[in-house]
């Protein structure tokens, strides 16, 4: 039973590192947004783990520096997250062409 909620909680957080760069990316019906979602999750492990990899370190700079949340927010994150979702996003279209 853990199994199953352990692997729907990955996927969703896969889902949702990639809800929003695929709605600005592409013009789609909602069965199609979920299709597209999962098959970039399924596709970019590796840039799952360097997404993952910089929000930690960024959470870890504002444990220590706490400032800088007020000062910068989750900005850096998002724009970190929107360059490497943009290149995978990219990416698979090279593929499909």
């Amino acid at each position: 039973m853990y199994a199953i909620v352990i692997f729907l909680a990955i996927l969703i957080l896969l889902a949702w590192l990639y809800l929003f760069p695929v709605i600005v990316h592409y013009q789609l019906n909602v069965r199609d947004y979920i299709r597209v979602i999962l098959r970039v999750a399924v596709e970019s492990v590796p840039s799952i783990l360097v997404q993952l990899m910089i929000l930690a370190i960024y959470a870890g700079i504002v444990n220590y520096l706490p400032a800088l949340l007020v000062l910068l927010g989750v900005t850096p994150f998002a724009i970190a997250q929107m360059a490497i979702s943009y290149n995978m996003l990219n990416r698979i279209e090279r593929k499909e062409k």
